[in-house]
């Protein structure tokens, strides 16, 4: 009777202390905030940011009862602030603060120290000054605490409101008319240019960076001067072919003073993005092909002179001439394709097949059935260093201009 009686006494503990055990047994981290990860030192943060985390071991069924806060105590203070900010856990314990405030608005350069707090939804910590013993002794879990400091460069970024690179030598960044897939082609050397709006005394410079690698390469600046325009200088790669085919990414920056000309290592860009740097355009993808010239020059023994639309045989030849803008021949390893369309516009591009080099200058696609009689289509060429099938392919480094042609039965 006596081992039953503990059985069932045991029992009941159990029932009870379960899922205070649980609940000792919960661990909550912060991960992020804002796109940064969180690690050892300070972390640099906007006047408003996302903080994201995790709580570990949560159960399942207690996760809809548990809360998240967090409090926040700034340089020179011993007090404690927690913000009318509240979230619950979401699947697999993950968590989010949206839009919590690092002070005021002109806080720029302070310091802060923050902490997140589980807390059960009948017990939310009210919005105020509290000391950290009660935050310890509200919450049922408690991060570490991260050190924060607020962007000192900030300030100024109401004044900075925007770059971009709109051209990289003629070539529109927003429309690419000829410009298939996500890289644009650029050769060794180009002219970018584009808007930006800055302080009269900040800097404008080019950085390059390989896709492969996190190095990065500055520029010489622009200058400081005034007006809505910039125009500076890129270089892709090495000279010669030797880095031909290998892709960057090219960015404009408006920073305080003119940063070093040449190689940044990532923990010096970091350093650069912190202290220097006041605005960054979007980046812009680019592939290195030396600018290949592909055109189209004869379509069914007709050469194509700049009229709006040729007549031709529905069985033709296609000719071309292919070459880098240096003069140089291309590499052996690029091949030609052509492609047609409806003229209208309607459909997808057709492979036609793979054109043969003749010579080092010259193409031909043999002939081949373009469709029926009467069909008005538009023909174009690509290049590539692999195999295609559309002329917007990521691999598609160069397109002709596009050649209008309606097709004729061969005995008309």
């Amino acid at each position: 009777m006596k081992k039953i009686a503990y059985s069932i006494i045991l029992g009941w503990l159990l029932i009870f202390l379960l899922p205070v055990i649980v609940l000792a047994q919960l661990r909550i981290e912060i991960s992020s905030i804002g796109q940064k990860e969180i690690d050892p030192g300070e972390i640099s943060v906007s006047h408003i940011e996302d903080i994201r985390g995790k709580i570990f071991n949560l159960n399942s069924n207690e996760s809809v009862n548990m809360k998240v806060q967090v409090a926040i105590q700034q340089e020179g203070n011993e007090a404690w602030r927690v913000q009318e900010v509240v979230t619950g856990p979401e699947r697999e314990g993950n968590w989010k603060i949206a839009r919590f405030r690092f002070g005021k608005k002109s806080d720029y350069g302070k310091r802060f120290k923050i902490v997140t707090l589980v807390v059960s939804k009948n017990k939310l910590i009210r919005e105020g000054v509290i000391d950290y013993d009660t935050l310890q002794r509200y919450s049922v879990a408690l991060s570490n605490q991260v050190d924060a400091v607020r962007n000192p460069i900030e300030g100024t970024q109401s004044i900075v409101s925007h770059i971009r690179i709109d051209y990289i030598g003629e070539q529109s960044v927003a429309e690419q008319p000829y410009i298939p897939g996500k890289f644009i082609p650029v050769a060794h050397k180009e002219t970018l240019s584009g808007e930006v709006c800055k302080t009269k005394d900040a800097f404008v410079q080019v950085v390059v960076q390989p896709v492969e690698g996190s190095d990065r390469w500055i520029m010489s600046d622009i200058g400081k001067g005034e007006g809505k325009i910039w125009k500076g200088i890129g270089y892709f790669g090495r000279e010669g072919l030797v880095d031909t085919g290998k892709k960057f990414l090219v960015y404009s920056i408006v920073s305080k003073e003119r940063l070093p000309e040449g190689h940044v290592l990532p923990s010096l860009w970091e350093k650069y993005k912190q202290d220097s740097i006041l605005a960054l355009s979007p980046e812009v993808k680019v592939i290195r092909v030396d600018r290949i010239n592909i055109v189209i020059t004869m379509i069914d023994d007709k050469p194509v002179d700049g009229k709006k639309e040729y007549r031709v045989c529905k069985v033709n030849s296609i000719e071309g001439t292919i070459e880098m803008t240096d003069g140089h021949a291309v590499p052996r390893d690029y091949i030609m394709w052509v492609f047609i369309k409806l003229s209208n516009g309607e459909g997808t591009w057709i492979l036609k097949g793979r054109a043969s080099r003749v010579g080092d200058y010259y193409w031909k696609l043999p002939p081949v059935n373009f469709g029926n009689a009467d069909q008005h289509l538009m023909v174009i060429a690509a290049v590539s260093r692999g195999e295609v099938e559309q002329p917007n392919d990521e691999n598609v480094i160069a397109l002709s201009r596009e050649v209008y042609i309606i097709l004729e039965d061969r005995f008309k």
